[in-house]
């Protein structure tokens, strides 16, 4: 189970409203251990230019808001858009947790009228910050010309998270997008994240039988835990473990073999799932 863990940097009332929630001790009794499937946060799904959460380098698809100068956010009891009006133009501390990197940072914010909607400038989503990654598909290969091609995707650096409405929650939601909008001759607009420059973009993509070659994209995809984004630390640097939010406690490390590729055609468009399974070996 990924967990979170409170240090003494952070004051315990950040963590309140998760141990209210049910959050566990650890077996060892450590007070300050969170159940990161306890743990919610607004997902970032949008950054407008020129808004002060585009100020403040939030990113969207990866960066959850999860605390407001300590208080935790909740819909019911502290919706983030409440916490921003009590502190309109005045400088607070955001708790931001990053999916891609698992590490939180402290990001200072100003929220205030703008020339656009609302004091921050995005568009979030609230979720729960577990599982937040586990149903991007990697494009592992690609065929000049198809709808892939021409939508601009790359092979080996490029993930599709999702739509700007919604990030993918379960695997078939990317097959049902893609035969859906075939079948009606549509565009769909999709979140690309690039490992090769960090950010996300988004593209327009138009599936089609009739391309001249195989499937509705022509490119082929992979998901499951060898097909992760890899966090962005050196190769030498063992990944720091943020203060108050570095996951920690797997039942088990990623995998260290390379399983047996299963490839094949579904739903129209080529997926392949890697096996998911991990080491037996428990996490130090």
């Amino acid at each position: 189970t990924q967990r979170v863990w409170a240090r003494s940097e952070l004051k315990q009332d950040k963590l309140r409203k998760v141990e209210e929630d049910g959050a566990a001790e650890s077996s060892e009794g450590n007070a300050d251990e969170v159940d990161l499937s306890k743990v919610y946060g607004y997902r970032v799904m949008r950054v407008f230019r020129g808004s002060p959460a585009a100020r403040s380098n939030l990113a969207p698809f990866e960066d959850f808001i999860v605390a407001v100068d300590g208080t935790m956010c909740d819909p019911e009891m502290n919706a983030l858009g409440n916490l921003l009006m009590q502190n309109e133009n005045k400088e607070v501390e955001l708790l931001v947790w990053n999916c891609i990197d698992e590490r939180e940072r402290q990001v200072k914010m100003t929220p205030s009228k703008w020339s656009g909607p609302g004091l921050l400038g995005a568009a979030v989503k609230h979720e729960k910050l577990e599982h937040s990654t586990d149903c991007i598909w990697h494009v592992v290969e690609l065929t000049p010309r198809s709808p892939a091609d021409k939508a601009g995707l790359v092979p080996n650096t490029d993930y599709i998270v999702g739509t700007p409405a919604a990030v993918f929650k379960r695997e078939e939601e990317m097959s049902t997008l893609i035969r859906d909008a075939a079948r009606k001759h549509e565009v769909v607009n999709l979140c690309v994240f690039s490992s090769a420059t960090g950010r996300l973009r988004e593209v327009e993509l138009e599936p089609s039988e009739n391309w001249g070659g195989k499937g509705f994209l022509g490119c082929e995809l992979a998901t499951g835990w060898l097909h992760r984004i890899p966090p962005r630390f050196d190769n030498n640097e063992e990944p720091a473990r943020p203060s108050n939010f570095s996951t920690t406690g797997f039942s088990g490390n990623r995998p260290t073999s390379r399983d047996s590729l299963q490839s094949g055609k579904k739903d129209g468009h080529e997926l392949t799932r890697k096996s998911s399974r991990r080491s037996s070996r428990d996490s130090a």
